[in-house]
């Protein structure tokens, strides 16, 4: 096979897919390769106040949830500070995982998924408000 696409060139056997489709799966589900603790040994050390682990946990998983946080298609602002807010709510409740019923980034999933669709929520509020009252809301600084 090898000697088949060295004689077609890269044209013909597109091996940069390959590598493309490996640096997505990265980007989603992090570089697992370099990791040393799990997921889980990660949280106990979040349950015991270790901020490093925190640091290793958002290293791991801050793009794969940016990129679920794409399909909801908030600003790019808006997504950061939702990502942001679901790591505090991950340090503040690192007691409520359980690894029993998912992964950690199905966790974290799910909590962003509840707060880009609060974050939508509000801003139709916010929306519908401004219609009926212009007055009513100040706009954003």
């Amino acid at each position: 096979m090898e000697l088949y696409a060295a004689r077609l060139g890269p044209r013909h056997f597109p091996l940069h897919q390959v590598s493309y489709r490996r640096r997505r799966a990265r980007a989603f589900h992090g570089n697992r390769l370099n990791h040393t603790k799990t997921d889980v040994e990660l949280m106990r050390a979040i349950c015991a106040g270790d901020q490093s682990s925190l640091g290793e946990v958002y290293g791991r998983y801050a793009t794969a949830l940016h990129a679920v946080g794409r399909n909801f298609r908030l600003p790019n602002e808006d997504l950061s500070d939702v990502v942001h807010d679901v790591f505090l709510e991950l340090w503040q409740k690192a007691h409520e995982f359980d690894p029993e019923r998912g992964s950690l980034l199905t966790w974290l999933a799910v909590r962003l998924r509840s707060r880009c669709i609060d974050r939508i929520r509000k801003e139709n509020r916010r929306s519908e408000l401004l219609k009926l009252n212009p007055d009513a809301i100040r706009p954003r600084d």
